[in-house]
């Protein structure tokens, strides 16, 4: 079993992570943003072998996250698909080794942010 923690920006809201362009759904920037950031707290956490800890097939992993919103909006769903988007590929290989979530949400306008504890089990 290998634990994963991690404290996160919150993450952008799902109606601003995709953008129409040339005809085609892309990332945002602001989506490729969240996502660089996700990646360099990994390595900050981590250090050089952030690689290693990531998580590959067929682990399974159960996420416990707590979500401190800066303001009394967001959907704790919404929030939940766009944090997952941005860990794939960075603490797992696939969002299908997620066998198990808990999600919570608080209010802290003085300090917003994700705190994320990925718990990875051999499948």
């Amino acid at each position: 079993m290998r634990v994963l923690t991690l404290v996160l920006p919150e993450p952008p809201s799902a109606n601003r992570w995709w953008r129409k362009w040339r005809g085609r759904m892309v990332l945002s920037d602001e989506a490729r943003a969240y996502k660089e950031t996700v990646l360099a707290t990994v390595i900050r956490t981590k250090g050089r072998a952030w690689k290693r800890a990531m998580v590959f097939q067929p682990t399974t992993v159960t996420l416990t996250v707590d979500w401190y919103r800066k303001r009394r909006a967001g959907d704790l769903d919404k929030r939940l698909g766009i944090l997952l988007d941005s860990l794939q590929g960075i603490a797992y290989e696939t969002d299908a080794q997620i066998t198990e979530i808990h999600a919570r949400r608080f209010d802290d306008p003085q300090r917003p942010r994700i705190e994320l504890s990925l718990v990875a089990n051999a499948a």
